[in-house]
């Protein structure tokens, strides 16, 4: 069986966001290069370069390297977060929810990752208190409730995701 992926793409709003974010921090490395002197100029540059480069990885290239995979399993690839393999032995329940709309399943907190809007990758605690890992482009996802924690997965083609063969053999 061929592998499908699915992309899990950010909102064009975030791309806007990172990018003004990066340009900013590029002002500021400027700025500083401009104001300082002698030994402090190299100190203080190397540490706005260093924030300005973990910024990029985090705000420009990890959020396209964001995907899931099905193959023999379903293969949550969200760097630097997480990578989740899911095999149909270890799901207890599979189903699609809203959690803009069920409350139970609502993301409280946010333990590590990114949220923006309906875009949401990471690990999360819900208001049920569990734990969720969450890679979605919006509201709508398919849960898979696992043993220690809930996988929700909503790419951006998601009536294509939820329609492939290997998710609904899960949800059936």
């Amino acid at each position: 069986m061929a592998n499908e992926v699915f992309q899990v793409i950010p909102p064009r709003s975030f791309v806007v966001f990172s990018t003004a974010l990066i340009l900013g921090l590029i002002a500021l490395t400027a700025y500083v290069w401009l104001i300082t002197v002698d030994n402090v100029r190299y100190i203080t540059l190397s540490i706005t370069l260093i924030i300005l480069a973990i910024c990029a990885y985090f705000f420009i290239v990890a959020p396209y390297q964001t995907s899931i995979v099905l193959n023999d399993q379903i293969e949550v690839i969200a760097p630097p977060y997480a990578h989740e393999s899911i095999s149909k032995d270890v799901v207890l329940k599979s189903y699609v929810a809203d959690i803009g709309r069920d409350e139970n399943l609502r993301p409280v907190l946010r333990v590590g990752g990114t949220s923006f809007g309906s875009y949401k990758v990471g690990w999360f605690k819900l208001k049920n208190g569990k734990t969720a890992l969450i890679v979605a482009t919006q509201s709508r996802v398919v849960c898979f409730e696992l043993k220690d924690k809930i996988v929700m997965i909503s790419p951006n083609d998601f009536e294509r995701f939820v329609n492939a063969p290997k998710v609904r053999s899960y949800l059936d």
